[in-house]
């Protein structure tokens, strides 16, 4: 994994990169200014490799059972336990890196959305000296 971010730092990645995947209108803005202080590469590997493949079963329903939100206690349990899953056992990593593949594809509009809110959030000049 690149940069390795501290647990509390994760946390608050995770929850709000997991609004894109709840069933209502997303607020892509809202998330990049949560996020906007992280390495936009590191935001993006924890997207694809831990948020998403927790998170997406939720949209790819037909009946989302989540609309408002994870909870983060949640979002902490699926993550750490998909990420053990992955790394018991060489076809447990080969199916996980599979199923990353296919959620690059599957989410790319959602991605490329938070990436340019994000990027935008960025560029404002009042973002730069608020934390």
């Amino acid at each position: 994994m690149g940069n390795l971010l501290i647990h509390p730092e994760r946390q608050i990645i995770w929850k709000a990169l997991s609004y894109a995947f709840i069933d209502r209108e997303v607020n892509y803005q809202r998330i990049a200014q949560k996020l906007h202080e992280h390495d936009i590469s590191s935001v993006e590997e924890i997207f694809f490799n831990e948020v998403a493949p927790a998170c997406y079963p939720n949209i790819a329903s037909v009946i989302p059972p989540v609309w408002t939100f994870f909870s983060e206690e949640w979002l902490e349990e699926e993550i750490t336990s998909l990420l053990e899953k992955s790394n018991r056992n060489a076809y447990r990593r080969l199916t996980y890196k599979l199923y990353v593949l296919y959620l690059k594809w599957a989410c790319k509009d959602i991605w490329e959305a938070i990436k340019s809110s994000i990027e935008k959030e960025k560029a404002q000049p009042d973002s730069q000296s608020h934390g």
